[in-house]
């Protein structure tokens, strides 16, 4: 039971002077006590749960690399190559694993660099900085 309004009432009668602070006191006691009163009354035991068997180990599990992320896959060295001709030599097992997280895959790398990538290199320049 909330018993903020009436707390509120008590603080109310003694800031107006109606009550003393002295006389509020046993106020504030009272509702205390109608709380533990109140969820002694209410309190209801815990069911009994039955103990539940102990479940037998399971055998670890070694670890997997992710889909595709074989090392050494065709996939891989593809990708990586890409990369490569993409101007990117420095490549780390965690580089490819986001860059497949992002499912940018060979084709994709090349089909950029395609696009950037002019028809006529003699009509294209470049502004070197």
């Amino acid at each position: 039971m909330d018993l903020k309004k009436e707390r509120l009432m008590i603080l109310d009668l003694i800031a107006e002077g109606k009550i003393t602070a002295e006389q509020g006191e046993p106020l504030f006691k009272a509702l205390d006590a109608s709380v533990i009163e109140e969820t002694d009354e209410n309190f209801t035991a815990t069911p009994f749960v039955a103990p539940v068997s102990p479940v037998s180990p399971v055998a670890p599990v070694s670890p997997v690399s992710p889909i595709g992320m074989r090392h050494n896959s065709p996939n891989m060295n593809d990708l990586v190559a890409a990369l490569r001709e993409a101007g990117i030599d420095h490549v780390t097992l965690s580089d490819l694993q986001e860059v497949q997280v992002h499912n940018i895959t060979p084709e994709y790398v090349r089909e950029m660099l395609a696009v950037d990538r002019p028809a006529h290199p003699e009509h294209h320049s470049h502004v070197c900085a």
